[in-house]
């Protein structure tokens, strides 16, 4: 009797441990919360497996993303999928909410996703995307440091295999945030604006566009040389190192300084066509924490066509 009860005992305890150390696949791994909206390539490695990441390659030239692309990375096409280079007469602007609603589904994007995009080369079109992203509501968005160079640079391994088609995701794009992104006529009223508080206007462009030296934009030649009137020049190369990952709070903080930007005032950003703008109102917003900054994405190239514009011209 003594034997047949240390028996069951035994049984009864080993049958303990069993459920006490038997988890599911989906508590095995715990991942982590990004600390902020740029995430690194280490973040990454770590995270790669994470059921509920929506890694997406934003791609701006035909062929990049088949000739490699981070494992499990979804494309999405900057100029038809984020942007809309024919929503006016000036060429510039953001895709629609509907069509960005139907974008975001179709890569699998849902209300509860951790979303992380990288640039193929340049970080611009990805900071453009985080900014779309925002614009229309969504939440758990991130920015890889550096994009796929920086992760090639840090061995972080690629592929030439497009994932399999997604599940639709339950993302609802809402209105526009109308505090993200500025129009021209908002523009034009603070250049004439007497206020103590008028908003700082900022120029992103290379010193030679600011200066009136090039009227080149991404969409081609401006219709002037010059800048906005009253506007500072802040190009957003001064904010990010040679490998495109971006510089330290303090170095973006004493950039922006300079030109009198400090957080106090509100600011709106603008380059040639929303592009520099969009990664210099990331450094603003998400990595100093500035609030009211706004993108003008009509930018030079729309401002300029406007005859009665308040503009600073070359010569």
């Amino acid at each position: 009797m003594k034997v047949i009860f240390k028996k069951l005992i035994g049984t009864i305890i080993l049958s303990s441990l069993a459920v006490s150390v038997s988890v599911s696949p989906a508590q095995a791994v715990e991942y982590s919360k990004p600390s902020s909206s740029l995430v690194s390539t280490s973040w990454l490695k770590d995270n790669l497996s994470n059921p509920k990441l929506v890694l997406l390659a934003v791609s701006n030239e035909d062929g990049t993303y088949e000739r490699g692309h981070i494992e499990g990375a979804r494309k999405i096409i900057w100029k038809s999928e984020l942007a809309n280079l024919g929503a006016t007469s000036n060429k510039n602007g953001i895709i629609s909410k509907s069509a960005f609603t139907t974008v975001a589904q179709k890569l699998g994007v849902s209300a509860d996703s951790v979303v992380v995009l990288y640039g193929e080369k340049s970080q611009l079109q990805s900071s453009w995307g985080f900014w779309v992203f925002k614009l229309y509501g969504a939440k758990n968005i991130y920015l890889l440091d550096g994009g796929l160079p920086e992760w090639i640079a840090d061995s972080g391994a690629t592929t030439l295999t497009v994932p399999a088609k997604v599940k639709a995701g339950n993302f609802k794009a809402t209105n526009q945030n109308i505090a993200l992104r500025a129009q021209i006529t908002e523009v034009i009223a603070a250049v004439n604006s007497t206020s103590a508080r008028k908003p700082v206007i900022v120029d992103n462009r290379a010193v030679e566009g600011y200066l009136g030296q090039s009227a080149s934009t991404g969409l081609g030649n401006a219709s002037a040389n010059g800048h906005i009137a009253s506007a500072k020049n802040v190009p957003t190369s001064s904010l990010q190192n040679a490998d495109g990952t971006y510089k330290s709070r303090s170095e973006i903080r004493a950039a922006f300084a300079a030109a009198g930007v400090d957080g106090k005032r509100p600011t709106i950003l603008y380059c040639g066509t929303g592009l520099l703008a969009s990664a210099a109102w990331f450094s603003l917003t998400q990595i100093l924490g500035y609030k009211n900054v706004k993108n003008y994405d009509g930018s030079w190239f729309e401002y300029a066509a406007v005859a009665d514009a308040p503009k600073e011209l070359k010569g």
